[in-house]
């Protein structure tokens, strides 16, 4: 991706595993920055760039986490959140944060794929992030709405089991690795059985978005 973060590190634990010896960081972040090249000729064992830090807009400027616009924002951003969490059945979750980092920390507490978080980082300002916080809570909702996926249960087969409140998948007692798309798509198709379903159906229901804006 081409808008990358700085990382900070807080925590460093290490563990052993079957395959050796396993690094866990904790980390926050704290600039973001522009991937401007990269630099195969460095000569080092890791991947090698040249990268510019961006700003963020100053006090009083338009965008800045004091804006009263960026308020409004954030405070819409935590009632669709809560929302959000309710029709999945889950449990609220602490949204203590600036209002400049609150889209950052919704996206945090989301089931997402790696590019919808992607998006958020791109906003060049709070505002930016937050609305787009806000499009991604709208269609997620939507996704669920659109074809009454039922994140409150469980459903069972004899090799499959979908827990619809952790949004994981198990085959045989052991999880699959899906991700929100596949783990979506899985859940529609298991609610509706011998229901034919539209390719408007599928794309609304996994995606939450127009055909012409997902294909």
């Amino acid at each position: 991706y081409e808008i990358g973060c700085e990382a900070r590190v807080d925590a460093m634990a290490l563990a052993e595993s079957p395959i050796g010896t396993v690094v866990h960081l904790v980390a926050t972040g704290v600039r973001r920055y522009r991937l401007d090249s990269l630099d195969p000729d460095a000569g080092t064992s890791w991947t090698t760039g040249h990268l510019t830090f961006l700003g963020e807009p100053l006090p009083g400027q338009p965008g800045h986490g004091d804006d009263p616009v960026v308020a409004d924002l954030a405070e819409r951003a935590r009632g669709e959140h809560a929302a959000y969490l309710r029709d999945l059945g889950a449990e609220a979750v602490d949204l203590e944060a600036p209002t400049g980092h609150l889209a950052y920390r919704i996206v945090e507490a989301m089931v997402l794929d790696p590019s919808d978080r992607q998006r958020v980082l791109d906003g060049g300002d709070p505002a930016t992030r937050l609305r787009t916080v806000l499009a991604l809570l709208r269609r997620e909702d939507i996704a669920a709405e659109r074809v009454s996926l039922s994140f409150r249960h469980t459903l069972t087969f004899p090799e499959l089991t979908i827990d619809g409140r952790s949004q994981q998948a198990f085959q045989n007692g052991t999880a699959l690795a899906l991700t929100r798309i596949e783990f979506n798509m899985l859940l529609l198709l298991a609610s509706n059985p011998g229901v034919t379903l539209s390719k408007e159906d599928l794309l609304f229901a996994v995606w939450g978005r127009d055909s012409a804006d997902t294909l």
